[in-house]
Formats: structure tokens, sequence, C-alpha cells
């Protein structure tokens, strides 16, 4: 799935990240515009005219996540109606990947993998170890 430029405008939606699922649909992480935070959620969706959509499907909160970024896993590559999602949470660093299952229009929690690569980082806080997003060295068994 290819990383794309937002391609709806909604009022009340704050868009983090959008991917072409190369179907016809899309896939976006949003989080509310309003102050109270409740976390970022998955939305497919169908591009409208005028830059609206219709929703497909939504997934359950990352309440406390200011990240919610999702990597692609198919059994069929060509295929869009059965997706796996590893998809990393946190703020500024990983807190870990939750596991989804995407099938059609129904976003479905397969748990949470309390994991995190480590990442040697220097900054001006000198050198130290972050936690980093798993999902790029993900090779999971898809089968049918």
């Amino acid at each position: 799935m290819q990383q794309v430029e937002d391609n709806v405008h909604h009022d009340t939606l704050l868009v983090q990240v959008t991917f072409d699922l190369q179907d016809g649909s899309f896939l976006m992480a949003a989080s509310n515009r309003e102050e109270r935070f409740e976390g970022l959620r998955l939305y497919r969706y169908r591009a409208l005219p005028y830059r609206s959509a219709e929703v497909l499907a939504t997934s359950a909160p990352a309440y406390d996540s200011w990240t919610m970024l999702p990597t692609f896993f198919a059994a069929d590559s060509n295929s869009t109606d059965d997706l796996w999602l590893l998809v990393n949470f946190g703020e500024r660093e990983s807190w870990g990947q939750k596991l989804m299952r995407l099938t059609g229009e129904v976003f479905k929690d397969c748990g949470f993998l309390d994991a995190a690569l480590p990442v040697r980082v220097t900054d001006e806080e000198g050198a130290r170890t972050k936690r980093g997003n798993i999902a790029p060295f993900a090779r999971p068994r898809i089968r049918r």
C-alpha cells in the first residue's frame, strides 16, 4: 500500500496519514479535531466528489496514542478484501504493535504485541536507546 497525500476534507477529523489501497478505497489514521483527545482511529473509505468521503469501516480508537501507523500484510498481494495490519502505537517512541484484521468493511482487533525495536540515538540529551517500530522488520506467515 502506498502512502499518499490527504484526499478528503473533513470538518471534524485531523488526518495523520493516508494510504491508497489500490482498489478504489483508502485508509487513513485520523483523530478528532476537538481539544479532548480520544486518540486516533483507522478509517477505510472511498473518496467522493468535493473531497468528501464514504466511510466503509472504522477501527477502535488508540485512546492515549499520538501515533497509529499501519503496516499492511496480505495472503494475496492483489486483494484488499482480507488485510492484516501491524499498527505501531506510541507518542515519541513506539509503545508496541496492535495486530488488526481488515476484512471488507470490518476492523477486528486481534491483540497487542508489547514489542519494540531498540534504536540507539544521540541527541541533546546524550546517547540513549529509544523504542522503534518493529513492523518494517516483521515477516508474518499469512495463509488463506
